[in-house]
C-alpha cells in the first residue's frame, strides 16, 4: 500500500508511479496534485484501489484503466477531469465502486456499465453528463448506492428502476432534466433509506408507490411539477 493522502503533494503524478507494479493500494487523495493521470499507472496491473479524490488533476480519464482487471474501488472525485467516462470501464468485472462525483464529464453514461455486476457504488453526480440513463444500469441488482444528481440526464426514469433490490439504499437523481411520471415500479425498492428525485421535470401523480418505503430517512423535495394524489 501506498498512502499520502491528505498531506500538501503538489505538481503531477509522476510517470515512475508504473515501476511499482507490485502497488494493491494507491492512495493520494486529498492533496494538490496537479496534470493528468499518467497511462503508466496501468503498469500496475495488481492495483485493487485507486483513490486520487480530491486533487487538481485534469484532462481526461485514460482508456488504459481498464486493464486494471483486480480493479475493485476507483475514486477520481473532486478534480477538474473532462471527456466522456470511458466505456472499458465495463470490462472491469472486479469493479465494485466507481466515483467520479465533481468533476466536469461530459457525455453519456455508458451501457457497457451494465457489465460491472459487483457494483455496489456508482456515483457520478455533479457533472455535466447528459443524454438518457441507460436501462440496463437498474439491471445491476448489486448496487447500494446511485448517485447521479446535479447533471444535464434527460428522458423518462425507465420501469426497470423497479427490477433494482432491496440492497439499494440511495436513488440520488436530482438536479438533472429527467420528465415524464415517476413509474409506479420504485415502490419495488423497499430498502431505500434516501430518494432524490428534486429539481427535474416529471409530472403526473403520486401514488401508493410513496408509502412503501418503510425505511426511509430522507425524502427531497420531489419537483414542484408533481401532484399528490388525494382521492
Amino acid at each position: 500500500m501506498l498512502n499520502l493522502s491528505q498531506n500538501g503533494f503538489c505538481g503531477a503524478l509522476h510517470p515512475s508511479l508504473g515501476h511499482l507494479n507490485q502497488l494493491k493500494f494507491l492512495v493520494l487523495g486529498n492533496n494538490s496534485l496537479q496534470g493528468r493521470i499518467p497511462n503508466e499507472l496501468t503498469n500496475c496491473t495488481n492495483l485493487r484501489a485507486v483513490d486520487l479524490s480530491s486533487n487538481q488533476l485534469v484532462g481526461e480519464i485514460p482508456v488504459e484503466i481498464a486493464s486494471l482487471s483486480e480493479l475493485a474501488s476507483l475514486d477520481l472525485s473532486q478534480n477538474n477531469l473532462t471527456g466522456g467516462i470511458p466505456s472499458s470501464l465495463g470490462n472491469i468485472s472486479t469493479l465494485s465502486e466507481l466515483i467520479t462525483t465533481e468533476n466536469q464529464l461530459e457525455g453519456r453514461i455508458p451501457e457497457k456499465l451494465k457489465w460491472l455486476h459487483r457494483l455496489t457504488l456508482l456515483a457520478l453526480g455533479r457533472n455535466k453528463l447528459s443524454g438518457p440513463i441507460p436501462q440496463s444500469i437498474f439491471n445491476l441488482s448489486s448496487l447500494e448506492i446511485i448517485s447521479l444528481e446535479r447533471n444535464q440526464l434527460n428522458g423518462q426514469l425507465p420501469s426497470s428502476v423497479g427490477n433494482l433490490t432491496s440492497q439499494l439504499q440511495y436513488l440520488l437523481l436530482g438536479q438533472n432534466e429527467l420528465s415524464g411520471s415517476v413509474p409506479s415500479s420504485i415502490g419495488n425498492l423497499q430498502g431505500l433509506t434516501g430518494l432524490g428525485l428534486d429539481s427535474n421535470n416529471f409530472d403526473g401523480m403520486i401514488t401508493e408507490w410513496i408509502g412503501k418505503f418503510r425505511y426511509m430517512e430522507k425524502l427531497f423535495n420531489l419537483g414542484r411539477s408533481i401532484a399528490t394524489e388525494t382521492d
